[in-house]
């Protein structure tokens, strides 16, 4: 059926037809739209500030501390926020939020002596970019 067919009450439109169709029209609007120049728009987004702090934690299914891949199910806890302020004091090592790691590593909200004592095994990285908001004074 062509859009240009008299449509009835009746009448059926498969949905490989309308994907098409939307995909087409997607597309031809994006061809037809100007294009922007960034350079001459202002910009209310402000850039992430590169800080000159360890940081580690990128996966939800590998603990950050001895690098076994697991999931939460396989014990596997969400970082403790004591934990993280922890590290960060001890060993000057900041861990995302929602970091995970087994849950022998973690006692009482806190990592363990041993854990502490241990250097983390997971991804670090040398620095750390962070939104303006996300920084206090």
């Amino acid at each position: 059926m062509l859009l240009t067919d008299k449509v009835r009450d009746k009448d059926v439109v498969h949905n490989s037809c309308r994907l098409k169709y939307t995909a087409e029209s997607a597309a031809a609007r994006l061809s037809t739209s100007p294009k922007r120049n960034p350079q001459h728009e202002p910009s209310d987004k402000k850039s992430p500030v590169q800080l000159n702090i360890k940081s580690a934690g990128l996966s939800h299914t590998i603990c950050l501390i001895c690098n076994r891949k697991g999931a939460r199910s396989e014990g596997f806890v969400t970082i403790p926020g004591k934990a993280i302020m922890q590290q960060f004091i001890n060993k000057n090592t900041l861990l995302k939020k929602n970091s995970r790691c087994c849950n022998t590593h973690i006692s009482e909200g806190k990592f363990s002596p041993e854990t502490l004592s241990a250097d983390i095994q997971g991804k670090l990285r040398s620095t750390t970019y962070m939104e303006p908001e996300q920084i206090s004074r």
